[in-house]
């Protein structure tokens, strides 16, 4: 990270210009918990939390940086005036998700009625999605050869569109 996106970050005003990439194999303890990769921890922010939500398309888990989830539920609860859409997406994400407080050495405990929706315990993969860190339960993470072309120029399409 570099000197202007820490500053950013420490005075609370937005994510720092890095991503979320690679893939990173790690083991939940008994209560949930495990420690972000260093470099994945400095992108969190100032503020040290996350919101972790159940994906509504895959059997993972999504940790994003409290400040992007403030910025998108601004977005939604205007929108939810007079769209019933962004309404019901509002009350997903609210109803499937929670913040989550990130140690000052990265770590983190999910809490088991997420674990539990998804079937989560044990091994795990923390896969970096541009903004956003998605947690698989080893068993289910989809094998490499499922990952076409056109998906990968999609989601580096719906990356270019966020950033």
């Amino acid at each position: 990270m570099n000197a202007e996106n820490e500053q950013s970050v420490a005075a609370g005003e937005g994510l720092p210009g890095g991503a979320y990439l690679g893939r990173y194999d790690l083991e939940l303890n008994e209560a949930g918990e495990f420690t972000l990769p260093e470099e994945w921890g400095n992108l969190i922010g100032a503020s040290r939390k996350v919101w972790c939500v159940q994906d509504f398309h895959e059997p993972c888990l999504n940790l994003v940086p409290w400040v992007a989830v403030m910025e998108e539920f601004a977005a939604l609860r205007k929108a939810a005036t007079t769209d019933p859409e962004a309404r019901k997406t509002l009350t997903r994400i609210s109803e499937r998700g929670c913040e989550i407080d990130v140690g000052a050495s990265g770590g983190i405990v999910l809490p088991e009625s997420l674990r539990q929706a998804i079937g989560m315990e044990g091994e795990v993969s923390l896969i970096g999605s541009f903004k956003t860190i998605k947690i698989w339960p080893r068993s289910a993470l989809p094998s490499a050869e499922t990952i076409s072309e056109n998906d990968l120029t999609r989601a580096l399409e719906d990356g270019r569109k966020e950033g």
